[in-house]
C-alpha cells in the first residue's frame, strides 16, 4: 500500500486525485485519502458499512485497479458527500460493482470505482462484485476497448455520464469522431477531461461537441490562439467564446463578398486585445477591472449561442461598420429576445 502524493491537506487531495490518469490500485487512492487530517476522526469513524455477505463473490479492495485511460474523474467532495448522505455504506444500496480479469491477472473495475473507494474508505477490505474475464488474447488496448464500451454503456442508461467523460469513454473505444475532436483539440491546445493532457482547459463542452463538424478546423485553431492570447492569464477558456468565434471566423470567410472590409485573424487579434485592455474602472478593492471572456458571452439566445456571440464580438470588439454587423444582425432578428441581446 502506497500514497499516491504525501499532504494533510484536503484540498491538496481532492485536487491531486481527480487529475488522476493511467491506472491505480484502489487501496492506494484510500489510503491517500485517509491521510487527510481529521478526515477519519471527524467523519468517517462515523459511518459505517454493511457486512460482507454468503451468497455472493466479494474481492479484496487492494487487488482492485482503476484505469484512468477511459474512468470518470474521481471528485472527492461528492464521495465524501454521498457517504455521508447514505450514514455509511450500503452494499444493498450501492449494489455490486463490475471488473474485468485482464489476460495480465490483474482486475479493473469498469463499473463503480468510486462505490469501491468509499467502501473503502468506512474501513472495509472486500467489496461484492461481479467479473468478466477477458480472452486469453486481448491486448491491453483492448480491453480498454471493451471496459470504456461497457462503462459508457450502461451509464448513459442508467446514471447519465457527463457529456465529457463519455466522450473520453468514445476516444478509448477509438470511434472515428471522438478521435477527430481530440485531434481538434490537440491542434487547439485545450484539454477536456484530462483527455489531451496539456494546454488550457476548455471550459464546457457540448457547443463543441455539437458543432466541431460544422466549422473548419483552422478557424479553431485561430480562434483558440486569439483567446489565448488575449486572455492570458486565463486558465479556462469558454466554450462560447471559443466556438463562437471559430464560427465568426468562418462567417467572415464564408461572407467576405458581402462585407466592404474583411477582418484577417491578426485583425482580429489586435481588435480583441485593445478590447480586453479597456478600464471598467475599480473593484472594492481598487483593482483595475479589464472585460473578460464571459462579457463576449452574454447574453445569449436560446438556439442561437454562435450568433449571439458573433454578434457581441462583432459589435464590441471590432465596432463593424462595413456589413458584417448587418449579416449576423440578420441570423438573429427573428428570434424571440432579439432585444435582450442587442442591450435594448
Amino acid at each position: 500500500m502506497n500514497v499516491l502524493v504525501s499532504s494533510t491537506k484536503f484540498s491538496t487531495i481532492s485536487e491531486y486525485i481527480s487529475t488522476l490518469s493511467g491506472e491505480h490500485n484502489v487501496q492506494d487512492i484510500i489510503a491517500t485519502i485517509l491521510q487527510i487530517s481529521n478526515l477519519k476522526s471527524k467523519t468517517l469513524d462515523k459511518l459505517s458499512a454493511s457486512p460482507d455477505g454468503t451468497d455472493v463473490t466479494y474481492y479484496h479492495i487492494n487487488s482492485l485497479y482503476i484505469d484512468m485511460t477511459y474512468q470518470r474523474r474521481i471528485r472527492l467532495r461528492k464521495l465524501i458527500k454521498k457517504l455521508v448522505d447514505w450514514d455509511g455504506f450500503d452494499d444493498d444500496l450501492a449494489g455490486s460493482i463490475d471488473i474485468s480479469m485482464r489476460p495480465n491477472g490483474k482486475h479493473y473495475i469498469w463499473d463503480g470505482a468510486r462505490r469501491a473507494i468509499m467502501r473503502g474508505l468506512c474501513g472495509k477490505k472486500s467489496i461484492r462484485a461481479n467479473k468478466k474475464v477477458m480472452p486469453a488474447g486481448y491486448t491491453n488496448s483492448r480491453c480498454q476497448e471493451i471496459e470504456a464500451y461497457l462503462l459508457e454503456g450502461r451509464n448513459t442508461k442508467l446514471e447519465g455520464m457527463k457529456p465529457e467523460e463519455i466522450f473520453k469513454a468514445q476516444v478509448v473505444r477509438k470511434l472515428p469522431s471522438a478521435l477527430a475532436l481530440k485531434s481538434l483539440l490537440e491542434d487547439c491546445e485545450l484539454d477536456v477531461e484530462g483527455i489531451v493532457g496539456k494546454g488550457k482547459i476548455l471550459g464546457g463542452f457540448v457547443e463543441l461537441r455539437d458543432n466541431f463538424e460544422k466549422i473548419d478546423n483552422k478557424h479553431f485553431i485561430d480562434a483558440s490562439n486569439i483567446i489565448t492570447t488575449t486572455f492570458k492569464e486565463d486558465n479556462v477558456v469558454s466554450v462560447f467564446l471559443f466556438v463562437g468565434l471559430a464560427y465568426l471566423l468562418g462567417l467572415i470567410d464564408d461572407k467576405s463578398d458581402d462585407i466592404d472590409t474583411s477582418y484577417s485573424a491578426q485583425e482580429i487579434q489586435e481588435a480583441m486585445l485593445e478590447y480586453s485592455n479597456q478600464d471598467w474602472g475599480s473593484d472594492p478593492k481598487g483593482n483595475v477591472i479589464h472585460p473578460k471572456q464571459t462579457n463576449l458571452c452574454n447574453p445569449r439566445l436560446s438556439g442561437k449561442t454562435l450568433d449571439s456571440v458573433a454578434y457581441h464580438i462583432t459589435r464590441n470588439v471590432l465596432k463593424d461598420n462595413n456589413g458584417l454587423l448587418d449579416i449576423v444582425l440578420d441570423n438573429l432578428k427573428d428570434s424571440k429576445g432579439f432585444e435582450d441581446v442587442l442591450g435594448m
